[in-house]
């Protein structure tokens, strides 16, 4: 074998190998969330603006975030939303056509909150101006292992971990598209 096949088949190997530790890492993060929704995780209050602020940074000027009717805080276990929220916005920039991410954030009341035990919930919209979802795709986007990006490192389960994050605290996920973009809404 010619040292510049043994280069390309390691490469190969290295990417394979790189790929499955991504999947293996992102199947144990949805089966942590899904155990701690069984057994009760403890919620943090986590301040938000600062954790949105730096999730908004890693991608500079192509995340434009607006948090004015955030509530400071919220109850919740922290690395869920990073996770949630970082899944939305990394997704929006990967499919933004490279057109800048709208993060809104503001408080939406909780179903029961009039009993008192119930503090509000929040409301994160993520939009971005790509293309939008294809039509063949829609049913699909909050199915474990479905991705347009499998040769790109897409696992497949950024929006099931959103969706499974949502549900633990009781809330839910939603999409709008079009030809001229798409918005996720998340309530948690």
């Amino acid at each position: 074998m010619s040292a510049e096949q043994r280069t390309r088949f390691l490469d190969n190997i290295a990417a394979a190998t790189a790929r499955s530790e991504r999947l293996v890492s992102r199947l144990l993060e949805l089966a942590r969330i899904e155990n701690r929704r069984a057994d009760g995780a403890t919620h943090q209050p986590v301040a938000l603006r600062p954790l949105l602020e730096e999730l908004a940074e890693r991608h500079g000027a192509l995340v434009r975030l607006d948090t004015a009717g955030a509530p400071e805080r919220l109850a919740i276990v922290p690395e869920h939303l990073e996770s949630a929220i970082g899944n939305l916005i990394d997704n929006a920039v990967r499919h933004g056509a490279g057109k800048p991410v709208e993060v809104v954030v503001d408080a939406a009341p909780h179903p029961r909150e009039g009993d008192g035990a119930h503090p509000p919930r929040v409301r994160v919209r993520v939009t971005d101006h790509g293309p939008g979802i294809s039509e063949r795709n829609k049913a699909r986007i909050f199915e474990r292992f479905f991705t347009t990006e499998r040769d790109g490192g897409g696992t497949g389960l950024g929006l099931a971990i959103v969706k499974a994050i949502a549900e633990a605290r009781g809330g839910a996920v939603s999409f709008e598209t079009s030809a001229a973009g798409t918005t996720f809404t998340v309530i948690l």
